[in-house]
């Protein structure tokens, strides 16, 4: 399996630094965070920069997480505001097109409760053209359950959600950790979510270490449900890497 790490887990001053050190450690990929502050550098040709990087590295950017995907829940009053978010989104899918990238995280967050039917409608509605961009650029739109969320905040439930899309370039991005606080099961979840799964992310949580989450048993459910993804690490560090060096090892040792 490919392995890469989520740009906000890497220490480093600059970008060239983190990409320099997921090269030296021996990563795979590069998964860039993107927030609203990012929209201006996206719109100036950031991409040539980022390019750059990635060819005197060798790391490329596989993947992006745009966390400027807000609730369609609450914007549902708002027509405008919901536009936005649709334009925001495809703006992405054309970055990631520019970039080689080939997976988006949408973090799905609602402050308040949906009804169940409800929701499924906003986010049908809200991702269908989105989904037709995705397509057409051979982008998947990978929508991630937060624990926080009054909606749909477990992966399972995250599957419904992409499901309804009704679209081959809308799933998961199954995030073990995410689950695991909810009291989830990551091993049953992917079996439920099946080819769903666009790519996982590998963590764990504050009551359990990385290396005591239940690793082998994720892998193998990947490998039943004909998982052919990528894995991106996201464990924070404070003054240096070897978190990721750790997590590296870790999961090489057990066959990822």
């Amino acid at each position: 399996m490919e392995l890469g790490v989520y740009s906000g887990c890497v220490v480093g001053e600059t970008l060239r630094e983190k990409f320099e050190a997921l090269r030296d450690i021996g990563y795979d990929f590069f998964e860039l965070a993107l927030r609203r502050d990012d929209l201006p550098a996206v719109r100036e040709g950031w991409e040539k920069e980022l390019l750059r990087l990635s060819d005197e590295t060798d790391i490329p950017i596989k993947s992006l997480t745009w966390g400027g995907f807000p609730e369609f829940g609450r914007g549902r009053q708002d027509p405008e505001r919901r536009q936005q978010v649709v334009d925001d989104v495809i703006e992405m899918i054309e970055f990631a097109g520019r970039l080689g990238s080939d997976v988006i995280l949408l973090p799905v967050w609602e402050a308040e409760g949906l009804a169940y039917d409800e929701g499924l409608q906003l986010y049908r509605e809200g991702l269908g053209r989105c989904a037709e961009e995705a397509e057409d650029a051979g982008v998947v739109l990978a929508l991630e359950h937060i624990p926080a969320s009054k909606f749909a905040n477990t992966g399972v439930a995250i599957g419904e959600v992409a499901r309804a899309v009704e679209s081959d370039a809308v799933g998961v991005y199954y995030d073990i950790g995410n689950d695991s606080h909810v009291d989830q099961d990551p091993v049953a979840s992917i079996s439920r979510l099946g080819p769903f799964v666009a790519q996982v992310h590998l963590k764990g949580t504050r009551g359990k270490p990385f290396s005591q989450m239940p690793l082998t048993g994720v892998l193998q459910a990947l490998r039943q449900v004909g998982f052919t993804g990528r894995g991106a690490i996201e464990i924070g560090g404070k003054e240096s890497n070897d978190h990721l060096v750790d997590a590296l090892q870790v999961l090489r040792d057990l066959g990822y």
